[in-house]
């Protein structure tokens, strides 16, 4: 007879029916704390002891305590986060060692190298450093390095001991409004810092110091071998992303294909797999034990199965190289198991509460991964959402035909996890799947499950015994994958695959929650189920029932009034502001620039850029995410000053994926192949660019202006294309001006270039804010230009560590008394004009104001 739950008589009882939960979230709320307002241990310290007080004298007094236990919790999320940040203030923290010193650094490579064009990347731990003049100790530190190694060299592998030379330099993020902090996300991964080496200098150490590890890889090098044996292609990239979770061999356009039609989380060892995982071994492990009649006799066969596929799940984590996302995975999956050996019927919303909350004693930083919110949101979404579908599936036509139910049950699951993480998917990758739902149906059954299954009862119980039999297993596999790939790879060239959106903010992914919690808690009260006990919702109801019926209205109801006035906020923030917004984005090496005109008309001059875009796309994880987050789609106009690669890389991702109007160039060739492609983006999109000597120089944008200064509308004819000017000479010089203010964009030009423009436009260039030409070269910044230009303050773009800016120019700026904002020590500049006033605001440091 099923266990059932009946509904809690007092207050007390109430608010602890799934103790774990308000625990969970009390601990939630102290990570927080710890990141918004940290440096308060003492205060927190003085709320943990009359905490623990009181839960213990209510314990021994037989009574029950309700805030007590929360508080307690809190704290102890609060010192769980705080206490990372403060390894790194130790004397043993390798943080204390980032600075201009050269190192002879000795360590263990903990995560798979991964081959990018020229160099090998990975994480060092286990670190040992001393000075490289040999006057100083041997020092352990604690705390992860990043390393790239670049050259042709040695092939490295998980558990090698290497040792090389060079600085340990600061992880560095791009400081924009709202932007990505990279240095703190890798903080959170316990990684410190960079450093940089040719593979000449790199010496491998060696390689049995680390015999678990290298029995590990022995492991997977084998199983690797048999799937390059068995299957070719993308296919065999899959399969080894499944199988042993190396995703090396993904080639950029797969992992596009997967990501459009979203399913890219099959790629990825995560609690999908582990969950296969887990449920297969679980089922043969109970089966075997059926025939145990003492088992049988003592209704021990489910808890023995259970402790059983313990095993098999944590080898297959430990084999798929145990990254963060397959760690929790891990510990959801053994959490979940643990409960079969607890005689009553476990809570299902109570379980996972525990398996975060084992998760995030472990690493509270995971609070703030994607990989954790996103697994935790499907869960939770699948888990309700079926609690509701199950009893139409019992009802309907689909309750009568297994077949039917099976395709209805699977659909309705892929409904709800996409559903549900949606918010977060559209924050983090603004991408909305609309052939999700589609592509789940056939790639969750097919490559999700039974590919997994197959490749892993042939990789782990096959292959010990017979490679032959092991090896036709993984071709069953590759027979499964090939057209399962070719239908994802159509399904993805199709125009509805995907949309890409703005990024929803906090608040807005909140409303979004509480909104769906509402409309859940409203249906439940109507239908008086529990959705945490799907096996006594007919007899039950659920207690969030006992509750006044109004208070699901009023969540209902302010989760739209927020929303509506958010709406009313961004729509003023876009379509209804009477200023020109001009902000200058930290892309590092580069120039970008995003300017807002009044009534919402928007412009991107140069998109910055690094030469590798393989590497690092600046328009993908800079520019991009800057106009999402700004709810910007459309890009009236774009400006491309000139064809270098720290100029014009960012910008194919914005003709890619926005609505782009209107490009200016000077139509100057290049041979670079990122010309090309911009030339065939801007054909493909079918996007209006006019030839240069066509376009306006001058014109105005809702009450702001636009001039295009330099070069001449027929400049082209004073060269051939075998002697060309300097590409950087030949850059647009544009400047935008409201109400009196006005900033100059002089791209890259030069001496030779400022002198020949200050000679036929000397009134034209003159302007509130400079943007320093060519990144404060030397070669740049002239005398007689400053004084054409004769600026009240400048904002010079380029990356730390840097040849630029000048020394010289730099102290010529100063000799002017110009006030100077630099991209690479305060991060994005945003100035804004209107009639009266201008505001230039740094991301990092303090706010100017110029007033006419």
């Amino acid at each position: 007879m099923p266990h059932t739950v009946s509904p809690p008589s007092t207050p007390v009882d109430y608010a602890y029916y799934r103790p774990v939960i308000p625990l969970l979230l009390s601990f939630i709320a102290g990570i927080i704390g710890a990141l918004y307002f940290p440096g308060k241990s003492f205060l927190i310290a003085s709320l943990t002891v009359p905490a623990t007080g009181l839960i213990l004298h209510r314990l021994i007094s037989g009574k029950l305590s309700r805030w007590a236990p929360l508080i307690l919790f809190a704290c102890l999320g609060y010192f769980a986060f705080a206490s990372i940040e403060a390894a790194s203030h130790k004397m043993d923290h390798v943080a204390r060692y980032m600075n201009d010193r050269i190192w002879e650094i000795t360590g263990t490579i903990v995560t798979e190298p991964v081959i990018q064009t020229h160099r090998q990347k990975f994480i060092l731990g286990g670190l040992s450093i001393m000075p490289d003049s040999g006057k100083g100790a041997l020092l352990n530190v604690r705390g992860n390095i990043q390393v790239s190694i670049y050259g042709k060299g040695k092939e490295l592998a998980v558990g090698n001991r290497i040792r090389f030379t060079c600085k340990i330099r600061p992880v560095r993020s791009f400081h924009n409004p709202g932007g990505f902090d990279y240095t703190q996300y890798m903080m959170w991964h316990n990684i410190w810092g960079n450093t940089y080496a040719s593979s000449n200098d790199l010496t491998l150490l060696d390689p049995n110091s680390m015999c678990f590890n290298t029995a590990l890889n022995n492991i997977r090098n084998n199983i690797l071998t048999l799937i390059n044996q068995a299957s070719t292609g993308d296919a065999q990239a899959v399969l080894s992303a499944l199988i042993i979770g190396d995703r090396r061999g993904l080639s950029p356009p797969l992992q596009e294909a997967f990501n459009r039609v979203g399913v890219s989380h099959v790629l990825s060892i995560s609690g999908l797999h582990v969950g296969v995982v887990a449920t297969a071994a679980f089922v043969f492990f109970k089966w075997i034990l059926s025939f145990f009649r003492p088992l049988l006799l003592r209704a021990w066969t489910k808890k023995a199965a259970a402790i059983c596929a313990v095993f098999p799940v944590i080898f297959y984590g430990v084999m798929a190289g145990m990254e963060p996302a397959t760690q929790r995975s891990v510990i959801m999956i053994l959490v979940f198991l643990m409960t079969f050996l607890i005689q009553r019927e476990h809570d299902l919303f109570n379980t996972i509460a525990i398996a975060a909350l084992a998760i995030l004693i472990i690493d509270p930083p995971a609070l703030f991964s994607i990989s954790f919110q996103l697994s935790f949101a499907a869960v939770l979404s699948i888990s309700w959402g079926m609690m509701y579908f199950q009893q139409m599936f019992s009802q309907g036509i689909a309750g009568k035909h297994t077949a039917l139910k099976y395709a209805a049950t699977l659909f309705c699951m892929t409904a709800c996890a996409i559903l549900g993480v949606a918010p977060l998917v559209m924050h983090y990758f603004n991408t909305f799947p609309l052939s999700g739902f589609l592509a789940n149906l056939v790639v969750v059954p097919l490559m999700g499950s039974a590919v997994v299954i197959i490749g892993l009862f042939s990789v782990m119980v096959i292959f010990p015994f017979s490679g032959h039999a092991a090896l036709w297993g993984l071709k069953i596999c590759d027979w499964i994958l090939k057209p399962v790939i070719d239908f994802i790879y159509y399904l993805s060239d199709a125009p509805f695959a995907a949309i890409k959106t703005i990024t929803p903010s906090i608040l807005e992914i909140i409303c979004f929650y509480l909104l769906a919690g509402g409309i859940a808690l409203y249906q439940n009260k109507t239908a008086g189920k529990d959705p945490g006990n799907a096996e006594n919702n007919s007899a039950i109801a659920d207690p969030p029932s006992n509750l006044p019926r109004r208070w699901t209205g009023v969540i209902i109801a302010a989760a739209l009034i927020v929303l509506f006035i958010d709406i009313m906020y961004w729509v003023n923030q876009r379509l209804w502001h009477d200023d020109l917004r001009v902000t200058v984005l930290d892309v590092g090496q580069g120039n970008s620039a995003v300017l807002e005109f009044p009534d919402g008309k928007c412009m991107v001059i140069d998109g910055g850029g690094f030469g590798d875009n393989a590497v690092f796309d600046v328009g993908e994880r800079v520019l991009a995410p800057f106009l999402w987050r700004n709810k910007i789609r459309t890009v009236d106009t774009v400006i491309l000053t000139h064809p270098d690669a720290d100029h014009l890389n960012g910008l194919l991702y914005i003709l890619k994926y926005f609505h782009v109007k209107q490009v200016i160039s000077t139509h100057q060739a290049s041979d670079s192949d990122s010309y090309e492609k911009f030339l065939e983006l801007i054909r493909k999109n079918a996007i209006d660019h006019a030839g240069f000597a066509q376009i306006q120089r001058s014109f105005a944008i809702n009450g702001a202006t636009m001039e295009i200064l330099h070069p001449d509308a027929d400049f082209m004819k004073y060269h051939s294309s075998s002697t060309p000017k300097d590409v950087n000479d030949n850059s647009i010089v544009c400047k935008a001006g409201f109400g009196g203010f006005s900033i100059l964009f002089p791209g890259d030009i030069m001496e030779a270039a400022e002198r020949d423009t200050t000679t036929k436009n000397p009134e034209s260039l003159a302007a509130t804010i400079l943007v320093a030409p060519h990144h404060g070269s030397k070669t740049s910044s002239s005398e007689s230009f400053l004084d054409a230009v004769n600026p009240e303050m400048i904002i010079i773009s380029s990356g730390k560590e840097d040849k630029f800016p000048s020394e010289s120019v730099l102290e010529r700026y100063e000799n002017r008394e110009i006030p100077v904002f630099r991209t690479d020590s305060n991060g994005a500049v945003r100035v804004v004009m209107d009639e009266k006033t201008m505001s230039v605001e740094p991301t990092l440091g303090k706010k100017l104001t110029f007033r006419h």
